[in-house]
């Protein structure tokens, strides 16, 4: 008779997975009795295994490769070193093990695989960055906590930015503590936006938006663009077939809008100022 059947993940390090694909495998549990004249006297288990299908192996792939890009990405809002963190990552040693399906429904098997994946995420979590538990709520994991503290404390400092503020000295603790005081991440980003634009002048709003854009440019190891023409140039420039291509490309496309904004408020000022001078002239 078959006790268990499922999927099966040895033990294998996330950076193998990342360079190869996840090396999954089918499993069934197989007891077998042996009777004699309809007693039983003993019996003996066995586990026999499969290849699992390509598919399976390649989401479970980009499963844990979404969460050693979410984990790399709350390195930067926390003042660590990437390589170190991304270093600690490929070095966790992922292993599953079993994960019985039999007779479950197919609902039951989403939430069986989501439990599965989510207490990976949260040894990852904790492997590469550590010392977070006091910031935990109730019901969250850790994997949760790194994201929710990681992106509050952007928020924060993106915030304070804007204002010409540095958040450097805060601390996480007084970061997150800031962001309760608003109620979220998103209401605070969106009071200070509003308090930015009532209460600065077109000129120092001019200059906070050119130093954000530069900071995120020069992140991406590009130059500031003097005009339209030149920041189309830039993302017609990018390398399509590159990793780094693509994300430079992603990036640009994503800072057009308010590069765009920018450069509209600087013609705006400047025929302003003309209009002004030759107003002046003709007084």
């Amino acid at each position: 008779s078959i006790t268990g059947q499922g999927i099966f993940g040895r033990a294998q390090s996330l950076g193998d997975v990342l360079g190869g694909g996840f090396d999954a495998s089918y499993f069934s549990d197989i007891k077998k009795t042996r009777k004699f004249l309809g007693i039983s006297v003993g019996s003996s288990t066995s586990t026999q295994f499969s290849n699992a299908s390509p598919e399976l192996e390649r989401q479970f792939s980009l499963i844990f490769s979404g969460f050693y890009d979410a984990i790399s990405a709350a390195a930067g809002p926390l003042g660590l070193s990437l390589d170190e963190v991304q270093n600690r990552l490929k070095s966790f040693v992922i292993d599953i093990g079993k994960i019985d399906l039999k007779g479950l429904t197919a609902e039951q098997i989403q939430e069986k695989l989501a439990a599965v994946f989510g207490a990976a995420a949260d040894r990852m979590a904790q492997y590469a960055i550590g010392g977070l538990e006091q910031f935990q709520k109730v019901g969250e994991g850790y994997f949760e906590t790194l994201v929710r503290v990681a992106s509050s404390v952007e928020a924060v400092s993106q915030a304070l930015q804007l204002l010409g503020h540095q958040a450097s000295a805060l601390g996480v603790a007084a970061s997150l503590d800031l962001v309760d005081l608003f109620g979220s991440a998103q209401d605070m980003v969106s009071a200070t936006n509003d308090y930015f634009s009532l209460y600065y002048t077109s000129a120092e709003q001019a200059a906070a938006r050119t130093g954000q854009i530069s900071a995120a440019l020069e992140a991406l190891g590009l130059s500031m663009p003097g005009s339209i023409e030149g920041f189309r140039a830039l993302v017609e420039a990018q390398n399509l077939t590159t990793e780094a291509g693509r994300a430079a490309y992603a990036a640009l496309l994503q800072l057009a809008p308010a590069f765009a904004d920018l450069i509209g408020a600087a013609q705006d000022a400047a025929s302003a100022a003309a209009i002004a001078d030759e107003r002046l002239g003709l007084e």
